[in-house]
């Protein structure tokens, strides 16, 4: 198998661990996985403590259901009757993360990291269908796996046959980053934005920019900025767009920008962006089917990086770009039934995200079509959530559409900056929202539906209503 921990000593010695047992490390097949339940053939079985499991209690299930071996901490018995291998370590989250680190310095596969308050996954699937369309050999990080845990996993699929990686890292504090990069040492660095979220965490913006640019920190080549965005702009400026010896490259509108946006156009391309760009004095141009102004900027960006990350000409790259049309779940995704459209934006949700969202919306909802705004509570706001979500609430008042509807107790104060004149209701349950609007879909055979809100809202279950019920 094409994978460094060939033998068990060398494992052992990665993770900092102590080999109690090697019965059945012969047949381990290199697969890491933390649930008992989903265990690959001869994988290792890492269990991790939770606030309500604790995942040494199935480990001896892991092993019944195919698992070769398992770590074990310090402080649990071991039992030598159990069928595999076990490797004791003081700690299994951090094991991984060593298994993880140990694996990446020991690959020539070039990664490209990206990071940002939104626009992180979708960034992550634009620049993955690109490399493909380049006939690459590619991995990348499963759906969202971009925490302390997901980010490990991710690195212990790669093989020594991948030539390049993308891998996205989410924070929720400070310091996570700086783990996360630590750990996959990307040759490019990406940076989407920076923009209020998860300030329970964070406390402030300040705090998100620091955390978000640790990834340059462990960033072997160089790093790329959205230059438009105000908080990375003042970084660049701060550090001379060099960071440890590395240049900081930059795409946006903006005239300083290396990669410099000349046009982002709907004219006569209702269902799509035309595109403009230029580098190095020579101007690119391409179709993109992609949802959002937002995404137009996540496309460029990837061109950028992919350029940077493996040399191959802008020409090549937008070629395989161009008239890209690619659905993720949850972002901006476009679900047509009868004469209706929902477009699920409902994965997560924040000022920025939101604004882009409803401008978006605003703009792609069909002549005589009955238009329904669904917007559910932005979480992880902190003390000032009150006042981020009544500024949605002014934002709100530049748009009309035909119904209003919010869902979770701290979009009333979204209501509190509504004009007099905008017509909005108020749900405590999704399935009182999910009747409402099915009753609204009977009375309007042609409805335009938004849905925006934090993952705690679930409002993925009012999509799952409608289409149960068309």
């Amino acid at each position: 198998m094409a994978y460094i921990y060939e033998k068990i000593e060398r494992l052992a010695e990665a993770v900092d661990g102590k080999i109690l047992s090697a019965k059945n490390f012969n047949n381990f097949s290199g697969d890491f996985f933390i649930d008992s339940r989903k265990a690959p053939k001869n994988g290792l079985f890492v269990p991790l403590k939770g606030s309500n499991v604790d995942g040494h209690t199935f480990i001896e299930n892991a092993l019944k259901n195919g698992a070769a071996g398992y770590f074990k901490e310090r402080n649990y018995p071991f039992d030598n009757s159990l069928d595999g291998f076990c490797i004791e370590v003081e700690n299994c989250e951090e094991a991984l993360q060593k298994a993880a680190k140990y694996l990446r310095e020991s690959l020539s596969v070039k990664i490209l990291g990206i990071t940002g308050t939104n626009g992180k996954t979708s960034t992550k699937e634009i620049s993955a269908y690109i490399l493909k369309k380049l006939d690459l050999n590619i991995y990348y990080s499963i759906k969202n796996l971009n925490n302390q845990i997901g980010t490990p996993l991710n690195i212990l699929n790669l093989k020594e046959e991948h030539q390049f990686a993308v891998f996205e890292m989410g924070a929720s504090g400070i310091g996570d980053i700086e783990l996360l990069s630590s750990i996959s040492k990307p040759d490019v660095s990406l940076i989407t934005n920076v923009s209020p979220a998860h300030l329970e965490g964070f406390k402030t913006v300040e705090n998100i920019l620091k955390t978000k640019t640790e990834i340059f920190n462990h960033t072997k080549s160089c790093g790329v900025i959205n230059i438009d965005n105000k908080y990375l702009k003042e970084f660049g400026e701060l550090k001379n767009f060099n960071f440890n010896e590395k240049p900081l490259y930059s795409f946006g509108f903006s005239e300083e920008a290396n990669l410099k946006i000349l046009n982002i156009s709907q004219h006569d391309l209702p269902n799509g962006y035309q595109i403009s760009f230029k580098y190095n004095s020579k101007t690119y141009s391409l179709i993109s089917y992609l949802s959002g102004v937002h995404n137009a900027f996540n496309l460029v960006a990837s061109i950028f990086s992919i350029h940077l990350l493996t040399d191959i000409s802008i020409e090549k790259i937008v070629e395989a770009s161009n008239g890209i049309d690619i659905s993720i779940d949850g972002r901006m995704r476009k679900i047509q039934f009868e004469n209706s459209v929902i477009f699920d934006d409902s994965y997560n949700a924040n000022p920025a995200s939101v604004q882009a969202g409803v401008e978006y919306f605003s703009k792609n909802i069909r002549e005589n079509g009955f238009s329904i705004l669904i917007l559910g509570e932005m979480r992880e706001l902190g003390d000032d959530s009150h006042i981020y979500h009544q500024k949605i609430g002014e934002f709100l008042n530049n748009y009309r559409f035909d119904d209003i509807l919010l869902f979770g107790k701290e979009t009333i104060n979204i209501t509190k900056s509504l004009s007099l004149t905008q017509k909005v209701s108020y749900f405590e349950s999704i399935e009182e929202l999910s009747e409402y609007v099915e009753q609204q879909l009977k009375k309007n055979d042609k409805s335009d539906i938004y849905i925006k809100g934090s993952r705690g809202n679930q409002l993925e279950r009012v999509i799952n209503f409608i289409m149960s019920n068309n």
